[in-house]
């Protein structure tokens, strides 16, 4: 029983860093700079449908097809997200140096935009590829997803946070599975969400 226990955590370890190669592959492959939102795309992909039972899918034909159909989405979707954060973020330091009674209304209302703009960079990538639709829809889909659920998305991002610490303890963990690990924790509870919505849809 537990040589078959190591045996599928072993088989996950491999998939999982495979998984991750292929995404720092295709993420060189663009210059980064078009390569990684397709890349991710790609990825949170090929999770969803080891997720849904499919772990016996080709994975290179999958991440391959899928970076290949949502290049252009994924890397419109990602720098006019990177554009609305620089915004937010250069609106944000031009009001600190504000004197005046709305100066903490408006840092509020900044600060409440970044939340959400966070929030809809959690979910982006298993919204994009799991809904059909514009950008804007995904956007919208994204944030909506997040808030729907906020039990679930508190323990997305307190996945995320312990992943992060236990690659602290073991540096060796991120540039192998770090990507990978976080895509699917994402995934997982993103699913979950899905799951839910369609549930109380129908």
């Amino acid at each position: 029983m537990e040589a078959g226990l190591l045996a599928k955590v072993c088989i996950w370890i491999n998939r999982f860093a495979y998984l991750n190669l292929l995404w720092l592959v295709f993420c060189l492959a663009g210059l980064l700079l078009v390569g990684i939102f397709p890349a991710t795309a790609a990825m949170f992909a090929v999770q969803r449908k080891w997720i849904s039972g499919r772990t016996e899918i080709p994975v290179f034909h999958t991440f391959f097809s899928t970076y290949r159909m949502l290049f252009w989405k994924a890397n419109q979707l990602g720098f006019l997200l990177l554009l609305f954060g620089s915004l937010l973020f250069i609106n944000f330091r031009l009001v600190t140096n504000w004197v005046g009674v709305l100066t903490e209304l408006f840092q509020l209302l900044l600060l409440l935009l970044s939340f959400l703009y966070l929030l809809v960079w959690l979910y982006l990538f298993p919204v994009l590829v799991h809904f059909e639709g514009t950008g804007f829809d995904t956007v919208k889909n994204a944030l909506f997803t997040a808030v729907s659920s906020p039990f679930l998305t508190v323990l997305a991002i307190i996945g995320v946070v312990l992943l992060y610490w236990f690659s602290t303890i073991l540096p060796g963990i991120l540039p192998v599975l770090g990507c990978s690990s976080i895509s699917f924790i994402l995934s997982v509870f993103a699913q979950r969400v899905f799951s839910n919505i369609e549930a109380k849809a129908s």
